[in-house]
């Protein structure tokens, strides 16, 4: 039985606009919890670094995805040195927090032992985090 060309075009276009709709990246937040997900550096000011939400972590730079299990995936430099040309590797962990303290335990491969990083979170709302290391 042949099938009309129409109706291949038709599906074709169907199927594309159904992928388009599921495909959105619409962010979601808990707003128990604004710190989990996934967040990537945006700049600094003083003594602070900033961050902003995105769906997923650049290949090019820091981030961090806060999971609600305490897990922690660090998008941070590939090695110990930082002389160009910079690469970027995930490294896992555990986060906790306690008010506006939020503590980092990570185990880098070229550190002999985890290392803890402690930040002051100064504001976090549904698009930006701003930490300040203690």
């Amino acid at each position: 039985m042949a099938t009309h060309p129409i109706k291949h075009y038709l599906m074709l276009a169907i199927g594309l606009i159904v992928f388009a709709a599921c495909s959105k990246n619409d962010l979601a937040i808990d707003p128990n919890n604004p710190l989990l997900g996934t967040w990537v550096q945006a700049g600094s000011e003083e003594n602070a670094v900033i961050y902003t939400r995105a769906s997923r972590l650049k290949n090019d730079d820091y981030g961090m995805i806060f999971q609600a299990n305490g897990q922690v995936v660090m998008r941070q430099i590939a090695g110990w040195c930082a002389t160009p040309p910079v690469a970027y590797a995930n490294y896992e962990g555990r986060w906790n927090q306690s008010g506006a303290t939020l503590q980092v335990t990570t185990h880098y491969e070229w550190m002999p032992s985890e290392t803890k990083q402690t930040w002051q979170i100064l504001s976090i709302d549904s698009k930006r985090l701003v930490l300040a290391y203690q």
